[in-house]
């Protein structure tokens, strides 16, 4: 019998050594996790300013229904985008899209 309660004794002190390095891994993980979070914060915050962006309405045709974007001319400048070039619409999963060009009008 004391054989026995030895023995779960030993293992209750391993299963609490186990338990320990968990957390520490647990707690390394969420370190890491932070460090690469505000890294790609970082990188964001210094190359957003790189970008410039443009939030358009979608608007409708009163005629016949379609819904369309008024592209402004400095947009379609800087894209070296001319009327009727073909344009792609890529969802970025974020409630935003972005247009690219896939023609040459």
């Amino acid at each position: 019998m004391d054989n026995l309660l030895q023995k779960l004794l030993e293992l209750e002190s391993k299963n609490m050594e186990l338990e320990s390095r968990i957390e520490v891994l647990e707690d390394e993980n969420i370190e890491n996790s932070n460090l690469i979070y505000e890294l790609m914060n970082s990188f964001k915050s210094q190359n957003y300013d790189k970008v410039k962006k443009w939030i358009l309405p979608v608007e409708i045709d009163g005629a016949s229904g379609e819904y369309y974007l008024q592209l402004p001319d400095d947009l379609l400048e800087q894209m070296g985008w001319k009327e009727g070039q073909q344009l792609e619409f890529v969802d970025m999963y974020n409630g935003t899209f972005e247009i690219r060009s896939v023609g040459n009008g």
